[in-house]
């Protein structure tokens, strides 16, 4: 029985310590990634008048947490005007 327990507190103590490890990635980490991505999409059937459109989306700028100051978000609005878009969209997560 004291096997048992003994190996129950091991794998105990690592799923704390994998979610400790995810809460400290997410706090410190993650908020300051900026990631672009650029895809081009091909539509059927779309009308010559928006052929070579350039779309920003932001989104997930979480402003007021961690990570997310007036600096940071400055970043995100510079990075996504260097992409010279023609049309900026906020998808939510403000």
């Amino acid at each position: 029985m004291k096997f048992l327990s003994r190996n129950f507190l091991m794998i105990f103590a690592g799923f704390v310590s994998l979610g400790c490890g995810f809460l400290a990635y997410s706090y410190f980490v993650e908020p300051n990634r900026l990631v672009v991505t650029r895809e081009v999409i091909r539509i059927k059937d779309w009308h010559p008048a928006f052929e070579g459109l350039r779309i920003a989306m932001i989104s997930d700028i979480h402003g007021g947490s961690n990570g997310a100051s007036a600096e940071q978000i400055r970043r995100v609005v510079l990075t996504a005007n260097a992409e010279n878009p023609d049309v900026i969209v906020l998808l939510g997560d403000y």
